[in-house]
């Protein structure tokens, strides 16, 4: 544990907000001239940012980017009593971020990954939530919708990383309800847990698909809400997942959650203590890779085979797709079964799972006097999909070494001579013609000088690929 200090002896001090590397340290603390924001480093320690006008009575620094580089919240004017909300970077010092039409007061609360969008609320009363808003360098500040227009009251607690999906707390006909806003569905409530009159939300994952807060009511719970479940209970759905919560009472609260959504921080009631709690290892709703799908080299007489291994809320379902040329973009969906590419290459596709030390295998194999031609060059993945989302693995490169008849993984003279014993007879359909034709290394049905020279290419390579 660090001792941040603060800006000036015998003063006290805030850590409010830090950077996704923990390196940057943002808040408030005391100094000679009032209260003021501060950015914290290692290297440089707690260094004061000042207030927007120089006869501002404080400032405080609500939030920070992803590096630290960028910095918001809000400075309080004297003698005009308004808060003003605040954008700082080091090169250009604090910025004020406008206000909104017909309100006098702004505070920023949340900033996202880059330190492009920002976004608060505004009032006319300093410490009176009124609407929210979102600000945008190009677009300055606009209004984000509430869950009651005709009496705005919201507050943007946390944001995703690329800033399209916020969250926090807004007022409704019922009460104030955590809610959830991104550009497309605008801001919806997510409602309370059974018999609650409230609720708010204070972090979402970086896909903004999984959202943390409290609701409350005679008393206060920590919730979960996903596109799957909705609001839950989170102990009650710890001990559902299997949780010992013996020793736990309440959860009250739970305040972050991580960009894959498997660890998320709170306060609950520990052996009758109030105790801050982490959750690590919790089913992330985005399926985690553990191991991606790797780039195979291979003959065209042999099988090639790519797996994937992955983590998440069961059940996980894989689905492998191939490259599609034809298509730009393209991808074709795999099954068990035949693949015909180019109208000559058989290929028998066999997808199986926890096999080889993956938790999915695809594998092509040539068909009785097929080969694996078709699929040079080729790129396959794999969509893992979980109950409430999915995840696409990378790209594995395929590549069949067409002209290794000899499958011994390079091109020598051991090659060349089947490869002259198919170049003598020319055409595949010939009686005389080797099994599966495999000097035909551009599968066009002969053995010409086109094939001859994709050949010599390889052989002047030695080693495949």
């Amino acid at each position: 544990m660090t001792d941040l200090g603060a800006l000036a002896p015998e003063r006290t001090s805030l850590g409010l907000s830090l950077s996704a590397d923990g390196l940057v340290v943002v808040g408030q603390s005391g100094s000679i001239s009032g209260d003021r924001a501060f950015r914290w480093t290692s290297s440089g320690g707690m260094v004061g940012l000042g207030t927007l006008s120089p006869g501002d009575v404080s400032s405080i620094a609500n939030g920070t980017n992803a590096d630290g580089s960028v910095v918001v919240g809000f400075s309080f004017g004297f003698p005009s009593l308004t808060l003003r909300a605040f954008r700082w970077t080091s090169a250009a010092g604090m910025q004020d971020l406008g206000v909104l039409p017909g309100f006098v007061n702004a505070e920023a609360t949340c900033v996202s990954a880059d330190g492009v969008v920002v976004a608060g609320t505004c009032s006319n009363t300093p410490g009176v939530t009124g609407p929210a808003f979102i600000w945008t360098a190009g677009g300055g500040m606009v209004e984000l919708e509430s869950l009651t227009p005709s009496a705005p009251s919201t507050r943007p607690m946390a944001m995703t990383a690329d800033g399209s999906t916020i969250v926090g707390t807004s007022s409704s006909g019922f009460g104030n309800r955590a809610f959830r806003w991104t550009p497309g569905l605008g801001t919806q409530s997510l409602g309370t847990l059974p018999g609650d009159t409230s609720s708010e939300a204070f972090g979402v994952s970086a896909d903004g698909r999984t959202v943390v807060g409290r609701s409350s009511g005679v008393g206060n719970s920590a919730f979960l809400w996903n596109l799957t479940l909705g609001m839950v209970d989170l102990r009650a759905q710890l001990v559902t997942l299997g949780t010992d919560m013996s020793d736990w009472g309440d959860l009250v609260e739970a305040r972050a959650v991580s960009a894959d959504g498997s660890v998320i921080a709170g306060t609950g009631v520990y052996k009758g203590v109030t105790q801050a709690f982490v959750i690590r290892g919790y089913p992330a709703c985005v399926p985690i890779i553990s191991a991606q799908p790797e780039d195979q080299s291979v003959c065209a007489a042999s099988t090639v085979s790519v797996g994937i291994s992955a983590s998440g809320q069961a059940p996980l379902s894989y689905r492998w797709q191939l490259e599609d040329p034809q298509t730009p973009g393209g991808w074709l969906t795999l099954f068990d079964g035949p693949l015909f590419l180019d109208g000559v290459s058989q290929i028998s596709v066999s997808i199986v799972g926890a096999f080889a030390g993956f938790d999915s295998v695809v594998s092509f194999t040539p068909a009785a006097g097929g080969r694996l031609s078709a699929i040079e060059g080729r790129r396959v993945r794999c969509q893992i999909s979980s109950n409430c989302q999915g995840r696409t693995s990378r790209e594995a490169l395929l590549r069949v070494c067409v002209a290794d008849l000899t499958c011994d993984a390079q091109v020598d003279l051991a090659d060349f001579v089947p490869f002259v014993e198919g170049y003598n007879v020319f055409l595949c359909d010939e009686p005389a013609m080797p099994v599966s034709c495999p000097a035909d290394l551009n599968r066009d049905g002969s053995v010409d000088n086109a094939d001859f020279l994709i050949f010599v290419a390889a052989y002047n390579d030695f080693l495949c690929p």
